[in-house]
Parts: C-alpha cells; structure tokens; sequence
C-alpha cells in the first residue's frame, strides 16, 4: 500500500472480512488520522509485525472491539503519542504471546482487557486508567508507570507464574478498591524497582500465595489506607537490600496471614509509621531477620493477638517508639541474637497471657529506655 495517496477505509468493519497473516509494516508513521463509529467484531489477528511505527495525534472515538483474538503479535518500538481514546469498548479480548518492547501509552483506557502470556519490555504507562483487567502469565521489564490510576481492578483466580519486573519505576499511582483474590504469585522477581508517591487504599488480598524474591527495591513515600490482607500465604519470599522510607501504614488488617520461610536482609526501615494496625491469627514460622535497621519508627495502636512466632532468628537494631498491645501470643523456639535496642521509648504496652518457651537472648544491648 502506497501510504502517500489518500485511501478510503470501509468503517463498516463488523461486515468486512480480516486475513492478515505474517505481514510487516515497516516503519509507516500515521498522522492527523480520525476513527470514528467503527466496530470491529470477531476479528483474528495473527502473527503480524509492526516495527517502528509512529502514531501520532490520531483520535479514536466510538470504536467497539469485541471478541477479538489477537495472537503472536510483536509490536516493538511503537510511540503512541497525543492519542484520544473516547468511547471505545474493548469486551472480550484475548491478547495471547504478544510482545510490547518500547511502547509508550499516554493517558488511555484499558477497561476489561485479559492479557495472557505477554512480554511487556521498556513501556511506558503516563497518566492511564486501567480497570477490570486480567494479568496471567506476563513478564515486566524496564517498565515506568507514572501517574497511573488503577481503580476498580479484580485479579481472581489469576495465576502470575515466573513474572519478571526489572528496573521498574512506579512514580504517582493510585491503586483504589482493587481485589485480588485467590491470586498464585510464584517465581516473581521485583529487581532494582522504585515505588514512589504510591497511594493503594481499599484494597483486599484474599487467599493470594506468595512466592517472592524482592531485592534493591526502594519504597518512598508510599501510602496503604484500609488495606484488608485476609487468608495470605507467603512462602520462600527473600527481600534483601530493600529500603523503605516515609511509608505511613494506617488502618491495615492482617487476617489469617501464615508468613511462612522468609527472610529479610539488609532491610532498613527510616521515619515509617504504623498505626491503627491488626495482626490476628497469624502464624510466622522459619523467618530470619538479620541486618535490619528501624530507626525513628513509629508503632503506635497496634493490637497482636493470638500470633504463633516459631523457629524465628532477629538480629536488629531498634530504635522506635510503641505502643502495642500483645496478647495470647506464643514465642516458642526463637533465638534474638545480637540485639541494640538504643534510645527506644517503649509506652503504653500491655504484654498479656505470652507464653515464651525456648527463647535464647544473647548479645542484647539495652540504652536508654524509658
């Protein structure tokens, strides 16, 4: 196709038969182009090429896709620029083995997408809104989401299997009434991401397994209001060298969590508030916690009852201010090695009806407690 001439395309989509198989665009760039009342209706797409394209300042208003299958799609260096999306309804779409390499998506709409077996490399997500989506199967790479809002989104049943979420930067987004339920996270890495300015607020986890390596991962100034996390397994997760600072933790409620083999290295915890949170029911077994730094944390209104901590190993420093209330817990096989607990005010704590059975306490510094 001769893209200098002016073509006419048949809007008339739903009654227009599609055949596109193994054909390459090379390179086209498509400008001041408008779409309007199209519908594109069963359509099967199927190892198509598009390489270096350049969409710039198209408007896409009233386009229904529906029931399409879209297929062993690469799209690799593509800029969607200055794009309105207006009206568009994407029901009942299958994006299956589809690679996205240096994609840019500026304030659109993804509403009730399922994304199957995706490769997501180098994307950039500003500004959009993604709500009623499904992720199974993908991998995340080099991927910059800033000033995102993903509201209303439901992860049911998912299975997220060997994701990969490399040198991400999550910049402004705002993760509002989110569910994620009966969710299996196995084999996911989360290396040298940035979370800053993140707001998740009524969001529910409920029976989600999590198997977890988090290493060099910067949390700042991360917000989580209302959070209910209900039924939560975490398995084997590993976070080494994660910094989280200036995260506010308020109103969190932790329900039937089993924390299961993990262990945190290297973790340091500066100005981080927590407050109004409840751990109820929960069962921590096998954790090692060595190399962590809590300094200037503040643990205020948080009531711990009925927790199990068997076979745990802490070697911390701790300088904080609490006020918790610890009742019916049972420590049993723990070992607190090499302890410095400087310059802590421990206040308004009521420690009632613990049982400590095989607790070795060796190496523990005390300075400074009022």
């Amino acid at each position: 196709m001769d893209l200098s001439k002016p073509h006419h395309f048949n809007t008339l989509c739903k009654y227009t038969s599609f055949n596109v198989i193994h054909e390459e665009l090379l390179s086209p760039i498509i400008v001041r182009l408008r779409i309007d009342g199209v519908i594109i209706d069963g359509v099967i797409i199927d190892g198509v090429i598009i390489d270096g394209v350049i969409i710039d300042g198209v408007i896409i208003d009233g386009v229904i896709i529906d029931g399409a299958i879209i297929d062993g799609v690469i799209i690799d260096g593509v800029i969607i620029d200055g794009v309105i999306i207006d009206g568009v309804i994407i029901d009942g779409v299958i994006i299956d083995g589809v690679i996205i390499d240096g994609v840019i998506i500026d304030g659109a709409i993804i509403d009730g997408v399922i994304i199957d077996g995706a490769i997501i490399d180098g994307a950039i997500i500003d500004g959009a809104i993604i709500d009623g989506v499904i992720i199974d199967g993908v991998i995340i790479d080099g991927v910059i989401i800033d000033g995102a809002i993903i509201d209303g989104v439901i992860i049911d049943g998912a299975i997220i299997d060997g994701a990969i979420i490399d040198g991400a930067i999550i910049d402004g987004a705002i993760i509002d009434g989110a569910i994620i339920d009966g969710a299996i996270i196995d084999g996911v890495i989360l290396d040298g991401v940035i979370i800053g300015g993140v707001i998740i607020d009524g969001v529910i986890l409920d029976g989600v397994i999590l198997g977890v390596i988090i290493d060099g991962v910067i949390l700042d100034g991360v917000i989580l209001d209302g959070v209910i996390i209900d039924g939560v397994i975490i398995v084997g997760v590993i976070i080494d060298g994660v910094i989280i600072d200036g995260v506010i933790i308020d109103g969190v409620i932790l329900d039937g969590v089993i924390i299961d083999g993990v262990i945190l290295d290297g973790v340091i915890l500066d100005g981080v508030i927590i407050d109004g949170v409840i751990i109820d029911g929960a069962i921590i077994d096998g954790v090692i916690i060595d190399g962590v730094i809590l300094d200037g944390v503040i643990i205020d209104g948080v009531i711990i009852d009925g927790v199990i901590i068997d076979g745990v190993i802490i070697d911390v420093i701790i300088g904080a201010i609490i006020g918790v209330i610890i009742d019916g817990a049972i420590i049993d096989g723990a070992i607190i090695d090499g302890v410095i607990i400087d310059g802590a005010i421990i206040d308004g704590a009521i420690i009632d009806g613990v049982i400590i059975d095989g607790v070795i306490i060796d190496g523990v510094i005390i300075d400074g407690v009022c």
